[in-house]
């Protein structure tokens, strides 16, 4: 829980509004500003093109399982319903693409990437597809919705075993380590300062220790605890984290 005398306005919602509260309120977002199905379509045959030409910049390998690590690499795709206005406001006047807002679609992908051992069963463009359809939280510019990620991994029936809030403890953490090795995580990026936003990565246990993706850089650490706990090296916040299992037509 974040420190309540620091950050001021900026710490509120990390320091007093329950994560379960934020959650479900990014999720009520997802039904506002939707993408209109002919947008939609226009991205999809769009990313298409780009994603060939720009996915090796942004993929790092562990073994033989190719994972996204640099969202910042992908500014040439498209997620979501662009406003000038909004652009000013919510990002320095950038446009809104794929390299602002699609933390939560790449850590879909590389959770898929690591229970399908590396075999890509639904590339990038068609994950945006499907999150611009249904989870693209205020036509993009809060980025996706949790729950619709986690009604993803339903849908297609992987197990999950989700913690969200005050139900986050050491021991909670310990005991989907030794259950699973794969993960999905959302934490504050600053638990002093909502303004630093939230941010949604896919941890993995790895030969060289437990990854967090799309974060650290190829940061590993020796424990699940280790990872969540240092997360943002310690500044950040978790808010829900959820194990993942391979369903058994994967197997």
């Amino acid at each position: 829980m974040a420190d309540k005398n620091k950050g001021g306005a900026k710490g509120f919602i990390p320091g007093f509004v329950s994560d379960k509260l934020v959650i479900g309120f990014l999720d009520f977002t997802s039904k506002l500003q939707r993408p209109k199905e002919d947008l939609i379509e226009l991205h999809y045959e769009y990313n298409k093109d780009i994603w060939k030409t720009s996915k090796n910049k942004c993929m790092k390998a562990y073994k033989q399982k190719w994972y996204i690590e640099k969202q910042s690499e992908l500014k040439g795709l498209l997620y979501g319903k662009g406003n000038q206005r909004k652009d000013k406001r919510y990002l320095k006047g950038r446009n809104l693409t794929a390299a602002e807002n699609s933390c939560t679609v790449i850590a879909v992908y590389n959770a898929l990437v690591s229970l399908c051992h590396g075999k890509v069963l639904v590339d990038l463009p068609d994950l945006i597809k499907t999150f611009e359809k249904r989870g693209i939280a205020y036509g993009g510019y809060y980025g996706t919705s949790v729950k619709a990620m986690m009604r993803f991994f339903e849908n297609n029936k992987i197990v999950t075993e989700m913690y969200i809030g005050k139900m986050i403890d050491d021991d909670v953490i310990d005991d989907i380590d030794r259950c699973f090795d794969t993960f999905v995580m959302t934490a504050y990026n600053n638990k002093h300062d909502i303004t630093d936003m939230i941010h949604t990565v896919c941890i993995t246990k790895e030969k060289e220790g437990y990854v967090i993706h799309n974060e650290d850089g190829g940061k590993t650490y020796s424990s699940l605890k280790d990872a969540v706990r240092g997360f943002r090296e310690g500044r950040g916040r978790v808010m829900m984290i959820s194990g993942l299992g391979r369903p058994q037509y994967l197997e």
